[in-house]
């Protein structure tokens, strides 16, 4: 009977020294290090280049040799994040040496001229991230005066180009605003005045007639 005892006592020690063994050698064993570092960019935004790529890598600073568990996944994506054509990154573990990075690009919603005649690059939100020498086929050149207009001038142009029919929006060549409630489309070479963002709804209606 003391034997029979014994057995499951013995099978959970055997059961807890394998476990405590993987556990060190997924934590400290050298064949789950780091090896490569997969950046990747999200299907549903724009590709990243292979400069952008470069940067992403630069900016991780993967720790290659190191344990893969051991990697602080969150100060990695962090320090992505800060990278200016960023808007979003994910870092998981690819077992057993990879560490994957999925970053999502920003989309260009429009051009805004800068000096030598280059362009800044905006997302939605107003935030600038790239300087390209020309607008990208497709991303309509915003034209506002952020020292008399002020910010709230260029979200007002932005909301418009957001909320218009796509159908519309990709007819859009130019965007110009002295005023939140002022805003003007340059729409197949013609001038269109469309006043400020609140308007949009009642145009969509009205475009769909």
């Amino acid at each position: 009977m003391r034997r029979r005892g014994r057995r499951p006592l013995l099978a959970g020690l055997a059961v807890v020294v394998v476990l405590a063994a993987l556990a060190a050698l997924v934590w400290w064993g050298p064949l789950l290090v780091v090896r490569e570092v997969e950046v990747s960019s999200d299907p549903a935004g724009p590709a990243l280049t292979a400069a952008e790529r470069t940067q992403v890598l630069d900016a991780a600073r993967a720790p290659t040799g190191r344990p893969l568990a051991q990697v602080p996944t969150g100060d990695l994506a962090d320090r992505v994040r800060d990278v200016p054509f960023v808007a979003g990154v994910r870092v998981t573990r690819g077992w057993p040496s990879t560490l994957q990075v999925l970053v999502t690009h920003r989309a260009p919603a429009a051009a805004l001229p800068a000096s030598g005649g280059r362009f800044e690059l905006v997302d939605g939100a107003g935030t600038a991230y790239a300087t390209v020498a020309r607008a990208p086929k497709g991303v309509p050149v915003v034209r506002v005066d952020l020292v008399r207009a002020g910010a709230p001038s260029l979200q007002a142009a932005l909301a418009v180009l957001d909320g218009m029919p796509a159908s519309l929006r990709s007819q859009v060549s130019a965007v110009s605003a002295q005023s939140p409630s002022d805003v003007r489309l340059r729409v197949r070479g013609k001038q269109v005045v469309w006043g400020s963002a609140d308007r949009t709804p009642a145009r969509r209606r009205c475009s769909r007639c």
